[in-house]
């Protein structure tokens, strides 16, 4: 095998990234109400102000998974190889999202956008290693879960890992779809490449590879494993920016934990970073109950932090929302789409809504 070859077999396997990531009652002295609109359906039935108190009804909501298919996916969660196709990292976030999609109901709609492309070549160049065709794999729907499962075992994980090309065909697609209440999950185990751009410079950026060194040694191809940071970051906050917020889930490098700085960074760019002390803003994984407690928490807040109320206010000060009789405080919850009535409550209230029993109020005190 030629020089050039053995470096492409190498980069293959590290490119997805050695990082390891290796990188309503109304009250008994209120007049008479007509009956209380529905939750609306659609953008033409939108909700009008209506006083009195009403249940909220849970949201619909659009998600994409934004799932790496490079080849380091193929490693065991703790980073070692060769491992049997049961022990890769790909199976195990497949048999993880299985469960973890059970929480969702016909209210949550589904896509799904797999990066890099399939690779159907043992020794793919750089572009077919790293590329990640324009679309999702995945069309949103109600019935996307199985679609979005059923490509674990149909295909394997090889290439690169252009996370930022994924990312922004996946916050395109909801954007199209139209949901006031849409999402992006990431689920990676590699730091972003495969960016060739002009500004990116083999013998002086941060290599993605298992060796540090390999993109200088052969700039015509490591160019694609320099690490794509910047660019990421920003699609990332683009998204969430425009409404679409973005979970990230990265398996915890050991190997390269240089870059574990890189995930962070996306998770704050994303606007669902995690807050608790000492932990990472990103869901970290290291282990098969990490991996599922993060997809759980994750699809978890998406199903069931999202209501509707069927009135809205015309005057944002005669609006409260309570929870068994007890008021959330206004920094406790946000408007998604006001016009819409569609709101989403804070983590604390979410938590509170999410007993058993538990009954949620919008409360209007006038339509002026």
């Amino acid at each position: 095998m030629n020089p050039r070859a053995t470096w492409i077999a190498l980069a293959l396997v590290g490119c997805g990234a050695k990082t390891g990531l290796e990188i309503p009652d109304a009250p008994m002295d209120a007049p008479a109400l007509p009956d209380a609109p529905r939750p609306p359906d659609t953008p033409d039935a939108p909700p009008v102000c209506i006083p009195g108190e009403f249940d909220v009804a849970p949201a619909t909501a659009d998600v994409v998974f934004v799932i790496d298919r490079s080849g380091s996916m193929r490693l065991a969660l703790d980073g070692r190889e060769p491992v049997p196709r049961e022990e890769w990292r790909w199976t195990l976030l497949g048999e993880a999202l299985g469960v973890a999609l059970g929480r969702f109901d016909e209210r949550i709609r589904v896509g799904a956008k797999f990066y890099p492309d399939p690779i159907d070549v043992p020794m793919p160049s750089p572009e077919i290693a790293c590329r990640s065709s324009s679309g999702i794999d995945v069309p949103i729907s109600t019935t996307g879960r199985a679609a979005v499962l059923s490509t674990f075992p149909r295909t394997e994980p090889f290439g690169g890992t252009p996370t930022a090309v994924a990312l922004a065909e996946a916050a395109s697609a909801l954007r199209r779809a139209g949901s006031p209440r849409r999402f992006i999950v990431l689920a990676t185990d590699g730091g972003p490449n495969c960016n060739d751009g002009p500004s990116i410079d083999p013998f002086t950026c941060v290599c993605t590879s298992a060796s540090p060194d390999e993109c200088a040694a052969n700039p015509d191809l490591g160019i694609y494993a320099c690490l794509d940071d910047d660019r990421t970051v920003r699609t990332i906050a683009e998204a969430a920016g425009s409404g679409t917020p973005v979970f990230v889930i990265g398996i915890e490098p050991t190997m390269r934990p240089d870059l574990v700085d890189v995930l962070d960074r996306m998770a704050v760019a994303g606007g669902r970073a995690r807050t608790a002390p000492g932990e990472r803003a990103f869901y970290s994984v290291r282990s098969e109950p990490e991996l599922a407690e993060a997809l759980d928490a994750i699809t978890g807040s998406i199903s069931r932090c999202g209501f509707v109320s069927p009135s809205v206010p015309a005057d944002e000060s005669t609006f409260s929302l309570e929870i068994d009789g007890v008021p959330i405080p206004r920094e406790g919850w946000e408007w998604v789409d006001r016009e819409r009535g569609e709101l989403e409550l804070g983590d604390a209230a979410c938590e509170d809504a999410g007993l058993p029993g538990s009954r949620i109020v919008a409360i209007i005190d006038d339509c002026p």
